[in-house]
């Protein structure tokens, strides 16, 4: 349910305190740290009103931005501590995302990229970029039955993604690759899907158009709402100069992210 107007207000007040705080010359990771955490829960309170969004988009800019490197290490942090969280418990309950602002989302996007790849049982897909917590292979494995590689560049986020795939029983359908996504062999999937936080972005779209069969589905997630807050998006751009071009989008609905289905030009 939407926030009513007067929750809005007090809330936004508050939104701007934070704002300021990145206008600043300069801040520590700590300070950063503990300012995303506050943001996130006030973002995560509620859904909000196309109008709402935009207020609040306005309001923060592109001040976030210039803290990338932070931000992907707050994503980073915060996915490592759910996926440790599960697996020391063994199981995975919807319910174990529910604080974390990157995820709490990814159920609708999920079922959203299975409609827009037209994703099945017999499916092979690869996702580039899946960090220490693959939620999303899970889901998509659990919504179609397909097979999921995950290929992540970071050898401890690897780790942390195995033990969390065995913990739930998937390794013979979801298995981690240790690679850089510009460098993965792409050949013989269906589907290969890059994630929206991953660094490399121009070199890997460049690397999947000129390595995938030509009839894989190619899907690729950016900034939807206010997604834009914490990452600019240049996404297009950067399709459209590695000669992909957008055929269909997913609906954006109140999601950080989006995904688009993209074929070369």
């Amino acid at each position: 349910m939407n926030m009513n107007e007067k929750k809005f207000d007090a809330n936004f007040e508050k939104l701007t305190a934070l704002s300021d705080y990145f206008k600043k010359e300069t801040m520590s990771k700590t300070v950063f740290m503990e300012i995303m955490n506050e943001l996130a829960t006030i973002l995560t309170d509620s859904t909000f009103t196309q109008e709402q969004e935009r207020r609040i988009a306005d309001l923060f800019g592109d001040v976030v931005h210039p803290y990338l490197d932070y931000t992907f290490e707050h994503a980073i942090i915060i996915e490592a501590e759910i996926a440790k969280k599960i697996t020391t418990l063994g199981e995975f309950k919807e319910s174990s995302i529910a604080e974390s602002f990157w995820h709490n989302m990814f159920y609708g996007l999920a079922s959203d990229e299975v409609s827009l790849g037209a994703i099945t049982k017999d499916d092979t897909v690869m996702q580039i970029g899946t960090g220490p917590l693959p939620l999303m292979a899970v889901l998509y494995h659990q919504n179609t039955g397909c097979s999921v590689t995950c290929v992540e560049k970071d050898i401890t986020s690897v780790e942390t993604s195995r033990a969390f795939i065995e913990t739930l029983g998937l390794s013979d359908n979801i298995v981690v690759v240790h690679s850089m996504g510009q460098e993965v062999d792409c050949a013989g999937y269906t589907h290969v899907v890059v994630s929206q936080h991953t660094m490399a972005k121009p070199e890997i779209y460049a690397h999947v158009r000129s390595s995938v069969t030509p009839e894989a589905k190619v899907i690729v997630r950016t900034n939807a709402a206010i997604g834009d807050i914490f990452f600019k998006n240049e996404v297009e751009q950067m399709l459209d100069a590695a000669s992909f071009k957008v055929i269909k989008r997913t609906p954006l609905g109140n999601k950080t992210t989006a995904a688009l289905l993209v074929e070369v030009v």
